[in-house]
């Protein structure tokens, strides 16, 4: 005898509870009962087919998985675009130098020229506390500030070429991809080393009710899988204010601020 089902695999990260989310894999198909788990593991690999064929004309064929490719479910997860080309930076007095730049495994370089790479600047982005973002009295400049593990602020701004394929949002938006997953890498990494009041969080979900705690990990996990709307609330258990994940920044300068802080400890060997 045959029936007609409708297939809904649940997807939910190791770790702990996530916000629940599935996705239905289609309308209602004709299938023999026994078969089902058999059909459920072929459409979930269509759909990673899918997702991956989709990630590729996102980013194109050279991408990477970024600084310290964490083991087990992660290998797994969305790889980082790598972006090269052509800018201008400015100086201290005003005017624009001609740069190349360079966005890969959690670092942003500034090259002279494209061939000289001995005289290039890079920010490692597990160093700092990164902001980026556009001017807005400008339609092709964008800026990186950050403040440095002596507690330095500094900032760096670039002009876009008009020629350039990507354009200062685009820069804009690969390099908090880089940063949030640094942060990730860094809060797997030091997870058993992690003071607990910075690896304990709670959330309110759509349903109003309070979840947790969760690590770190956990946090920043689900929130680059897409879990977290931009207004959820967050906290540390140490606190007692709720205030909106946003674009999880505090998640991410809580990780790199565990970092520097066991880097001094360990006498600059983390």
């Amino acid at each position: 005898h045959y029936t007609q089902v409708q297939v809904i695999i649940e997807q939910e990260p190791e770790g702990g509870v996530a916000p629940g989310q599935c996705v239905d894999l289609g309308q209602g198909v004709q299938i023999d009962p026994t078969q089902l788990l058999e059909l459920q593991a072929q459409l979930q690999q269509q759909v990673q087919q899918m997702q991956e064929e989709q990630r590729l004309k996102q980013f194109g064929q050279e991408t990477v998985m970024g600084f310290g490719a964490p083991a087990g479910n992660w290998e797994e997860m969305e790889p980082l675009p790598v972006m090269r080309a052509f800018a201008k930076k400015k100086n201290k007095f005003g005017r624009f130098d001609e740069r190349w730049l360079l966005l890969q495994n959690g670092i942003f370089y500034y090259f002279h020229t494209p061939s000289d790479k001995t005289a290039a600047l890079g920010m490692k982005m597990w160093d700092h506390i990164i902001r980026a973002g556009v001017k807005e009295k400008s339609k092709d400049v964008f800026f990186i500030k950050y403040n440095t593990m002596l507690g330095e602020e500094r900032e760096v701004v670039f002009k876009v070429d008009k020629n350039s394929p990507y354009t200062r949002e685009m820069w804009v938006a690969a390099i908090y991809k880089h940063y949030h997953r640094v942060a990730l890498n860094i809060a797997h990494k030091h997870h058993h080393e992690m003071p607990p009041h910075f690896n304990g969080w709670l959330y309110i979900d759509q349903m109003g009710k309070t979840q947790g705690p969760y690590s770190l990990s956990d946090m920043l996990l689900w929130y680059d899988q897409g879990y977290f709307p931009p207004a959820t609330a967050i906290r540390r258990v140490d606190s007692k204010l709720f205030e909106p994940i946003g674009n999880a920044n505090h998640l991410r300068d809580t990780a790199i601020k565990v970092r520097m802080a066991l880097q001094v400890q360990n006498g600059g060997k983390k």
